[in-house]
């Protein structure tokens, strides 16, 4: 009898998660910068596979990307961070190296613009097929530097 409800137990269970979303997670995510300064620009990154990039004027570049399963709703936008102790931060020079600006994660909600704060990306969703995309852009322009 015991067996049973065990059984049971662990049928519903299975049922109740979807481990393939694991293997195949359905929130695609992907984080672009673009340019709107009239300058080239390195952009020095602690968080992207991409640890720095030359971004040349009005042009819009992949600095991130990642899957989550679909029932990680929420931490989307917190996916361009290392969820580690490290303090992620951007680094925005010019072509020679010069720092222009350095956003960091830790001060996100500080006044002004911040690069770790959603609400100065430009957001677009969508679904196809299985998968739902979120796309973040951050516009470069030349009074953040």
């Amino acid at each position: 009898m015991v067996f049973n409800y065990l059984i049971v137990t662990l049928i519903i269970m299975i049922q109740a998660c979807d481990p393939s979303d694991y293997r195949d997670p359905r929130n695609k995510c992907e984080w672009y910068v673009t340019n709107l300064t009239k300058d080239s620009l390195l952009i020095k990154t602690t968080f992207s596979s991409y640890e720095s990039v030359i971004l040349v004027q009005d042009t819009t570049i992949l600095i991130d990307n990642t899957a989550f399963p679909k029932h990680d709703n929420g931490i989307f936008f917190q996916g361009i961070y290392n969820f580690n102790t490290i303090d992620d931060s951007v680094v925005v020079c010019n072509i020679k190296g010069d720092e222009l600006i350095v956003w960091k994660e830790s001060q996100r909600n500080d006044p002004g613009k911040q690069f770790f704060n959603e609400k100065y990306w430009q957001k677009r969703e969508w679904e196809d097929g299985r998968y739902t995309y979120h796309e973040w852009t951050f516009e470069l322009l030349a009074e953040d530097l």
